[in-house]
């Protein structure tokens, strides 16, 4: 395996994480990660970094990990403290 390159759209790793399916995978492995994967149903690279930074002592006591979960699968509205936000936060789609 070459570490440098490693394909970050391998689409059958998303369905395993989507899944849960996550014992033996670094950080992902235990109940309430896989349970939190199962509600993020991540798609993507940016997906996984997220959930990695969120499952933290901090955000978790805010909900922020759930919250991220509904906003991500439109279960949740995103807002913005100011509107000026709302530009510098949403990233653009390709």
């Amino acid at each position: 395996m070459d570490i440098d390159h490693v394909a970050l759209d391998d689409e059958k790793v998303y369905e395993m994480l989507r899944r849960g399916d996550s014992i033996g995978v670094f950080q992902l492995e235990g109940d309430k990660m896989r349970q939190l994967l199962r509600r993020l149903a991540p798609t993507s690279f940016d997906d996984i970094a997220a959930v990695n930074a969120l499952y933290r002592p901090g955000p978790l006591s805010e909900n922020v990990h759930n919250d991220y979960a509904d906003r991500k699968n439109h279960r949740q509205s995103v807002s913005y403290d100011h509107e000026d936000l709302e530009e510098i936060l949403v990233r653009p789609t390709v």
